[in-house]
């Protein structure tokens, strides 16, 4: 399996057009995957697009962490999370 960790922070303007360019990337995978966003206490609507949108996925998870602690902190929390 693979697993694709997404770190986000304030992706309003970006995350729609990001995940259609994503589906159309994943769409090619043959192998199983996962989308894991994790969404670092974005203060716009970044959280709520990605919910909005998450059904296009068939293996998507939202972790939302508690605080803004940073990319790095993301990413980890997301591989915690991933079974790839």
């Amino acid at each position: 399996m693979i697993s694709i960790v997404i770190p986000c922070f304030n992706e309003e303007l970006i995350i729609n057009d990001f995940i259609d360019e994503l589906k159309k990337i994943t769409d090619k995978i043959e192998n199983d995957f996962e989308i894991i966003f994790v969404d670092n206490k974005s203060n716009d609507k970044t959280l709520d697009l990605i919910k909005n949108k998450r059904q296009i996925f068939n293996n998507c998870k939202i972790i939302c962490l508690s605080n803004y602690f940073g990319k790095e902190s993301a990413i980890l929390a997301g591989l915690d999370v991933a079974n790839g």
